[in-house]
């Protein structure tokens, strides 16, 4: 994949019109989902911005549909799993709200990227949270 196309920043500048400059600033979308993560992060602060959040979580979705690449380094599939839905766990105010902007079979998907920086317990809350719908 050429980095320098515009499909991943065309599609994160109509998902996440909110964080315009810093998605014309990333090279490639590692470096975007970098950024993004360090923003959805502070979104959970004190002054709380669900707005930002959603928009952040309909990119990382529009990423996990897009057809795999052959090597991973040209693949926004395993970047967005790589950048930022294998840290959600890690984000206790994001993985105590997964099933609020995960549909179920988006879990089933990630179930084994979730786990990466999980224990069993850890696990155990996040899949509960998909287990009761």
């Amino acid at each position: 994949m050429d980095w320098s196309s515009s499909d991943w920043k065309g599609a994160a500048l109509a998902i996440v019109p909110d964080l315009a400059g810093e998605i014309e600033k990333a090279e490639s979308p590692y470096f975007l989902w970098i950024e993004l993560y360090r923003v959805f992060r502070e979104a959970y602060n004190s002054t709380r911005d669900d707005a930002l959040i959603g928009q952040i979580y309909g990119f990382a979705k529009w990423c996990l549909e897009q057809p795999r690449g052959e090597r991973y380094e040209e693949d926004v599939k395993t970047c967005v799993c790589l950048c930022f839905y294998q840290n959600l766990p890690l984000l206790p105010a994001a993985r105590d709200e997964l099933g609020k902007w995960l549909q179920p079979e988006d879990f089933a998907t990630l179930k084994l990227v979730f786990q990466f920086h999980c224990d069993d317990k850890v696990f155990g809350l996040i899949e509960s949270q998909f287990s009761e719908r």
